[in-house]
C-alpha cells in the first residue's frame, strides 16, 4: 500500500504534438485509484482500478475506463507504469508513450499526510584510510550489501562495520556556489516505503565553491523505496 490518505488534485497536461490544458482529478486510496479529466469544463473520460509502487515506479490497472461521447480521449493515460516523485506536499508523475509525453503535477487539495522522523546515526569514515567514490549528484543512494558498500569506496583501510540484515546506509551527495561548514541530515518517512531526506547546509564564505556529501545509517530500507532529497541552505553572511 503506498497511500492510505487522498490525494485530489489538479493538473495541466502536454502532449508533444499538440500541448493541451486539461483538469485532471486523480484520487487514490488504499491501492485504488478513480480519475476525471475535463477539458474546457466539459466531461472528457473518467476510469478507475488499482495502483501499486515497484522499482521506484507507480503501476496504476484501469479496470473500467470510460470515455465521453466524441472527447478526445489521448489524455487518458492513467494505465502502465509511471516515473514517481512525492515531497510530501506534490506529486509528480510523469511517463513517456509512442505519441505523447504525459505529466501531472498533483498539487492543489492535498490532504496532509503524517510524518515521522526516523533515528539515523551518521556514518564516518573519518580515520580509515578511505574515501567515497561515485555517488551519484542529488539523489539518494540506497546501500544494503557489503558489495554494494565496497563499489563506493576507495583507498585502503578497514571500514566500521554494518549489521545489513537490519540495516541501510543512505549517501547523497551535492554542490554549492560556497563553502560548505556543516551538514545536517534528517531521515523522515511518509508512509511504507516512501520517505525525505531533509538535508541543511550550513554554508560559509570560501575562496572556491565546495561540494558535499553524506552517508546516513538507517534501520532497514528497500532498494525500490522512494526517497526524495530536500535540500536547504543556510548562512550568517551577506550575500551581494
Amino acid at each position: 500500500m503506498v497511500f492510505s490518505g487522498t490525494l485530489l488534485a489538479k493538473s495541466s497536461v502536454e502532449t508533444l504534438y499538440f500541448p493541451t490544458k486539461r483538469v485532471i482529478s486523480l484520487e487514490l486510496v488504499k491501492g485504488k485509484f478513480t480519475c476525471k479529466d475535463s477539458f474546457d469544463g466539459f466531461p472528457s473520460a473518467s476510469g478507475g482500478g488499482s495502483f501499486s509502487l515497484k522499482n521506484g515506479k507507480l503501476k496504476f490497472v484501469d479496470e473500467y475506463a470510460r470515455a465521453a461521447i466524441g472527447a478526445n480521449t489521448t489524455i487518458l493515460a492513467f494505465n502502465g507504469e509511471y516515473d514517481f516523485a512525492f515531497d510530501g506536499k506534490k506529486l509528480s508523475l510523469s511517463k513517456d508513450a509512442e505519441l505523447f509525453h504525459f505529466k501531472y503535477d498533483l498539487d492543489e487539495g492535498v490532504i496532509a499526510i503524517e510524518k515521522k522522523m526516523v533515528t539515523t546515526t551518521k556514518y564516518s569514515l573519518y580515520e580509515t584510510g578511505l574515501w567515497w567514490k561515485d555517488i551519484p549528484f542529488d539523489k539518494v543512494t540506497i546501500i544494503n550489501n557489503e558489495e554494494e558498500l565496497r563499489s563506493h569506496l576507495a583507498g585502503e583501510g578497514i571500514y566500521p562495520a554494518i549489521d545489513f540484515s537490519k540495516h541501510s546506509l543512505l549517501l547523497a551527495k551535492g554542490g554549492t556556489t560556497f563553502g560548505v561548514q556543516d551538514v545536517d541530515v534528517k531521515l523522515f518517512e511518509y508512509k511504507t516505503d516512501i520517505f525525505s531526506l531533509d538535508v541543511t547546509l550550513f554554508l560559509t564564505l570560501a575562496a572556491l565553491p565546495q561540494g558535499w556529501q553524506s552517508a546516513t545509517l538507517a534501520p532497514k530500507i528497500p532498494n525500490d523505496a522512494i526517497i526524495t532529497m530536500n535540500v536547504k541552505q543556510t548562512h550568517d553572511f551577506n550575500i551581494l
